[in-house]
């Protein structure tokens, strides 16, 4: 999931279907690094990381053990040069 929260960062959210973590949000706005944004677990059981992303369009994945996952609420899909997909955020001003 992914939301805005009042004070202007994007909010992502991930319930992983491994038990333990970590888990780690990679996109194209940190240069896919797979150890750059920790994720934090929630008191419900989710991850979860708050980042101060501007406007603009954003290719990203969660990274948990190992196994990479898409966001099932995100703005779209779109395929890589892997030949798997990756999900999309649009951020604009009005979020």
């Amino acid at each position: 999931m992914i939301q805005a929260d009042r004070d202007g960062r994007t909010v992502f959210r991930f319930s992983c279907p491994h038990k333990g973590g970590p888990v780690f949000l990679v996109g194209d706005f940190n240069g896919w690094s797979e150890r750059k944004h920790p994720m934090s677990r929630t008191q419900d059981g989710e991850w979860q990381i708050r980042l101060p992303l501007p406007p603009g369009r954003y290719a990203f994945k969660y990274l948990c053990r190992g196994d990479w996952f898409n966001d099932p609420q995100a703005d779209d899909y779109e395929e890589n040069a892997w030949g798997s997909v990756d999900s999309q955020i649009k951020i604009d001003c009005s979020r």
